[in-house]
């Protein structure tokens, strides 16, 4: 329908309202690729129509519609197009829109000026008072609470995000339900207990790759090794991811990574390890919050394959960016996870002043001291 209608329209601003709807219907629709092909037509039917009005309807889409880390530069340049917009047509709504946009594209650079970002956010949401508005706001201060390592207030958020969540289409607002819980359940160690919804979730909605990691990711914590390796096989058993490059692909890879570093299947720690390689350094999203720094995975996948000096690395990295965004729960796991991979040397006694050039034992083989542990 939209195809032959399309064909029929002559006006480009038309044409972009049109393919704008289109767009946010394949927002629902899994197929990302149909979707950024409306919404890239879309904006360039508004250039061409000249109306900022219409350029307005289209570019806070972007959200949706250029999902991916590759593709940061692009949403980024969006937001900013939609700040000048609002800035030009005096439209608060239009403020909100492209600093959520340009949010989210911080909290994936892991740049920690999302926090200010956010500050305006509030205040631009304050003036809005829209009912849709206040369901998103309570997800992205879940987001902040996940990564201030406040887990039970970033549960509280979004579960009082469903008092607002009227005019969101239900799937979307359990979408975002379920991530919040599931990561900050992976943080505090408690993933397991939500197997048994995943495991519904996973048989309810098999065509859902994201829902298979996640069950996988469950299966693992709580022990049930046979079950995680099948949940896997869903999206790992080819040899290939098979997630649909969403806005949730970067957290579903997250989750088959941890749940292949906890398993050791080998096909998913391949798999893993080859995918998440495109993502290092930058921070995993759903769509609504973050699962962590990508590097912090990517150490425990090489930790499990046996690179120790490749894990040392990238836990490294994972400590640096986490300390930057403050967020001391990936911190703790980034720190630990350095630390379980040190192996030094323990001696009986300790010179108080010691010499390496004197010490007989000198460094390991880890360049760490043996009389104190450290480099």
């Amino acid at each position: 329908v939209v195809d032959e209608l399309l064909d029929r329209l002559a006006d480009p601003g038309d044409r972009a309202r049109v393919g704008a709807a289109a767009a946010m219907v394949l927002s629902l629709a899994g197929d990302p690729d149909l979707l950024r092909t409306r919404f890239d037509d879309s904006v360039r039917d508004a250039d061409a129509s000249g109306d900022p009005t219409v350029a307005a309807e289209v570019l806070p889409l972007a959200y949706m519609a250029v999902p991916l880390h590759r593709d940061l530069q692009v949403r980024a340049n969006h937001a900013d197009r939609l700040l000048r917009l609002a800035d030009g047509l005096g439209r608060a709504d239009l403020r909100w829109e492209g600093l959520q946009i340009r949010y989210s594209c911080e909290v994936m650079r892991s740049d920690p000026a999302y926090r200010g970002t956010v500050s305006e956010l509030h205040d631009v949401a304050a003036r809005l008072h829209e009912q849709s508005r206040e369901w998103e706001m309570h997800y992205i201060r879940s987001n902040v609470a996940i990564l201030d390592g406040d887990l039970d207030g970033a549960r509280r958020e979004v579960d009082e995000s469903l008092v607002f969540a009227g005019p969101v289409d239900a799937d979307r607002v359990a979408a975002v339900f379920g991530a919040h819980h599931l990561v900050a359940s992976m943080l505090d160690g408690s993933v397991g207990d939500l197997l048994d919804s995943l495991r519904t979730l996973a048989t309810d909605q098999p065509g859902i790759g994201a829902w298979h990691a996640a069950h996988a990711a469950a299966a693992a914590a709580a022990g049930e090794h046979d079950e995680a390796v099948a949940a896997l096989a869903h999206v790992t058993g080819a040899g290939v991811v098979a997630l649909v490059r969403d806005p949730v692909y970067s957290a579903g890879l997250v989750a088959i990574g941890e749940a292949a570093a906890a398993t050791g299947d080998p096909t998913a720690l391949a798999v893993a390890d080859a995918a998440l390689d495109e993502l290092a350094g930058t921070w995993s999203w759903c769509g609504s919050c973050t699962f962590g720094p990508i590097d912090l995975t990517r150490a425990r996948v090489a930790r499990t394959l046996g690179d120790t000096a490749r894990a040392e690395t990238l836990a490294t990295a994972a400590v640096i960016t986490s300390g930057e965004m403050r967020a001391p729960s990936f911190t703790r796991q980034a720190t630990e996870l350095l630390v379980s991979l040190a192996t030094p040397i323990v001696r009986t006694s300790v010179r108080a002043d010691p010499d390496p050039r004197s010490d007989p034992t000198g460094p390991d083989d880890e360049g760490m001291h043996a009389d104190t542990g450290h480099p």
